[in-house]
């Protein structure tokens, strides 16, 4: 077919999506997981951190990961380091804290640089400093240096406040640095003689996360409450997901809090279904750009919890059943809130959301009106007219309420041409863009009120050039009309004169290949997907060129 496909939204209700590794529902939540087969370096896996490129970042017993959403990325000079905390800060940074040592990734060498040797156990972000704790001393990142900012002795985790540093002791409890003194003197202290494996500010609130399992919190009165859990296993990682608190535990799953911390829910591992956590020692908890949950576990790799609406939902057919899809195979998906437009191989499914049901023209009355049955085009005009295109070649003309009004063969004469619309779209008051894929009238404009076609031209009115590889049409950045041709470049559409003109030139001197679809970005860039040289972006002048092969990633 030579367009690709206008709305990518392609199988976006229809899909069938098949996972290359377990997914299996369980009430409002889809679980997948991750090992060694699917590219982890190992199946401890320890924290977890995402940059703003969409990256999962994930430690591991065995050096750091990266995934793509596809395929897991290790890096050499990481391997065999036991990575014990992430960190991307924020100017766009990602900082390791490991067994080995302090490293910074860089990534333009995609390369993780040592800062500091050691055995490092946690890293903060402060005001824009990188904070690391080693040993039993916090100290700050000074370029390639560090600065100690404060001596201790057994503290197992520290955190920042807008007041001040939080530290645990492992043996005696809390204590507070304030900000006001440079974090050079202890200023409070809670819950002496406790022994306290990790802090969290959360809020308005600091969580303490005993050894023996039990969960205090400190409010902003300095008074510390009990959070009443049944648990005895050292916590993990303490983080806010929604309005909810989520507890991972070294043993006993993940313990969940409502808003008030009354306890709601346990979630752990089950035997009897994948539909569930992989292990209930779980050493960290992220929730990801996409609202998904990553959790990583000690000996069971990598879990991701994905809600029910955020994976693919297969619609269809019921027999029997009016208030269902019409077919099973997708063509066309066109939307017009609250109305979802499917067209399908043997007839066409009109959705309302607002309604909750289906309208559906069936094959037997696509046969009788379109004669044909595949509906490979949709548009509905500023009118509330629902044209429907066919493989077939026909193009129908409905009321808003779906009855016909009349029927057209916009390409050719003989009604016996199969012209194969395969794009609709409304440009103007009485005009209707259509691509077909018949022959050599590749692009028409379709006057509706005289009911008469015109075909478009290549470079200038009477070139008589009407045949190209129209790939995709898109708006730019300014609201003009543009049509990508495979061999050719980018042209824009003048559908007054029905001319497809070549106003990119420089630009499109520049391509140099097959192009298969484009996209407008707001600094006057062009990116283009080519068939041979990757990805592409060019400047509207033509005077910047860059490309992305398999080379860089």
């Amino acid at each position: 077919m030579r367009l690709s496909q206008f709305y990518i939204i392609w199988w976006i209700c229809l899909g069938i999506i098949l996972f290359s590794f377990n997914s299996i529902s369980s009430g409002q939540e889809k679980y997948l997981h991750f090992t060694e087969i699917n590219g982890l370096p190992r199946n401890i896996t320890t924290c977890l951190e995402q940059d703003k490129y969409g990256y999962l970042w994930i430690g591991t017993g065995n050096g750091i990961v990266r995934y793509d959403g596809k395929n897991f990325y290790s890096f050499p000079e990481l391997t065999g380091a036991g990575i014990n905390d992430l960190l991307y800060d924020t100017r766009g940074m990602l900082w390791v804290s490991a067994d080995k040592g302090l490293f910074r990734y860089n990534r333009l060498t995609n390369f993780f640089e040592q800062i500091v040797q050691g055995f490092i156990s946690r890293i903060q972000e402060d005001r824009g400093e990188i904070y690391f704790l080693m040993v039993s001393n916090i100290n700050k990142v000074d370029g390639d240096k560090f600065l100690i900012t404060y001596r201790g002795n057994d503290i197992s985790d520290f955190c920042f406040s807008k007041e001040g540093i939080w530290l645990s002791k492992s043996n005696d409890g809390v204590r507070f640095l304030s900000r006001e003194n440079g974090f050079k003197k202890i200023t409070a202290s809670y819950l002496h003689n406790q022994y306290v494996s990790l802090i969290s500010k959360i809020d308005d609130k600091l969580f303490v996360g005993r050894y023996n399992g039990q969960l205090f919190y400190i409010p902003e009165n300095g008074t510390p409450v009990q959070v009443n859990i049944r648990n005895h296993y050292y916590f993990k990682k303490i983080v806010k997901i929604g309005q909810e608190i989520w507890l991972a535990t070294d043993g006993n799953g993940i313990i969940v809090l409502d808003k008030n911390l009354h306890f709601s829910r346990i979630l752990r591992r089950s035997k009897s279904t994948d539909a569930s956590i992989s292990s209930n020692s779980i050493y960290d908890i992220f929730p990801g750009n996409n609202h998904e949950i990553w959790l990583a576990t000690y000996g069971a790799g990598l879990t991701c919890i994905l809600p029910d609406n955020l994976l693919f939902r297969n619609i269809l057919p019921e027999k029997g059943n009016e208030n269902s899809l019409v077919a099973n195979e997708g063509v066309s998906v066109y939307i017009k809130k609250p109305v979802i437009y499917l067209g399908t191989n043997y007839g066409l499914s009109a959705w309302n959301e607002t309604e909750q049901k289906y309208i559906n023209f069936s094959s037997d009355q696509l046969q009788k009106e379109l004669n044909g049955t595949k509906v490979t085009a949709i548009d509905v005009d500023q009118n509330d007219i629902l044209w429907v295109g066919t493989y077939d070649g026909l193009l129908g003309r409905y009321t808003a309420d779906y009855k016909l009004i009349k029927t057209y063969h916009p390409s050719s004469i003989d009604p016996d041409d199969m012209q194969r619309i395969v794009l609709l779209r409304e440009i103007a008051d009485n005009h209707l863009l259509i691509v077909t894929q018949f022959q050599s009238n590749i692009l028409l404009n379709f006057n509706i009120s005289k009911e008469t076609t015109d075909v478009f031209e290549l470079y200038s009115k009477g070139s008589n050039i009407t045949y190209c590889l129209l790939n995709s049409i898109r708006e730019n950045q300014q609201g003009e009309l543009l049509a990508l041709i495979s061999d050719r470049g980018l042209f824009h559409v003048n559908w007054r004169d029905n001319v497809l003109e070549n106003r990119l030139q420089e630009m499109n001197k520049r391509i140099n290949c097959y192009i298969s679809d484009f996209y407008p970005d707001k600094k006057g860039n062009y990116w283009f997907a080519s068939s041979t040289e990757g990805l592409l972006r060019v400047s509207q002048d033509g005077k910047h060129y860059k490309k992305w092969t398999i080379r860089d990633g």
